[in-house]
């Protein structure tokens, strides 16, 4: 994902507008799997960032996300969750 791409190299003003982009356009197209992906990916992000506010939106919405389509993933987020406390 371009995003990623964007945050490895140290962009992170591109990396966030690309990971935005991106969460735009799977809400249109409604896809949820890459959307739960995409929310967890800006929770971490903004975790790094030491946005601890956006992080917690974050990770909260693609831990409701993943309750509906893959559980098995829910409690590494919570974990990355409580980790902002």
């Amino acid at each position: 994902m371009l995003a990623e791409l964007y945050w490895e190299m140290g962009d992170l003003e591109k990396a966030e507008e690309y990971f935005v982009k991106a969460l735009t356009v799977c809400q249109q197209i409604e896809n949820p799997a890459v959307s739960a992906e995409l929310h967890y990916e800006l929770g971490a992000f903004y975790k790094e960032r030491k946005d601890f506010f956006k992080a917690k939106d974050y990770f909260k919405k693609a831990i409701s996300l993943y309750q509906k389509i893959d559980p098995s993933i829910v409690p590494q987020i919570e974990k990355d969750l409580l980790s902002l406390e």
